[in-house]
């Protein structure tokens, strides 16, 4: 249902990229032997399905706010991250 939702909504998404840096301009990524910058002023990692407890220190300093949400903070359901995400952009 959220993928429809993004495609409905004209929304990218890119699977398969690497995270080479977070910039002004916004994401630098390298994707399929290419590298490719995403202008954004928002930028949301989703990275996995463990607890990485590590990734939060790892980008603290790469924004002036960073919000651990979904399995970074604990493996459950996508529903619960899409949850905290929006509480959190709701916040921002």
């Amino acid at each position: 249902m959220v993928l429809q939702e993004l495609k409905k909504l004209d929304i990218e998404v890119i699977t398969g990229a690497k995270y080479l840096e977070i910039n002004a301009a916004g994401l630098l990524i390298e994707l399929e032997g290419k590298h490719r910058v995403l202008e954004a002023d928002t930028i949301i990692l989703a990275a996995g399905f463990e607890t990485d407890s590590g990734l939060a220190e790892q980008w603290k300093d790469a924004a002036p706010e960073v919000h651990v949400i979904g399995d970074a903070l604990s493996p459950r359901k996508g529903i619960d991250a899409i949850f905290e995400g929006a509480m959190i952009g709701r916040r921002i």
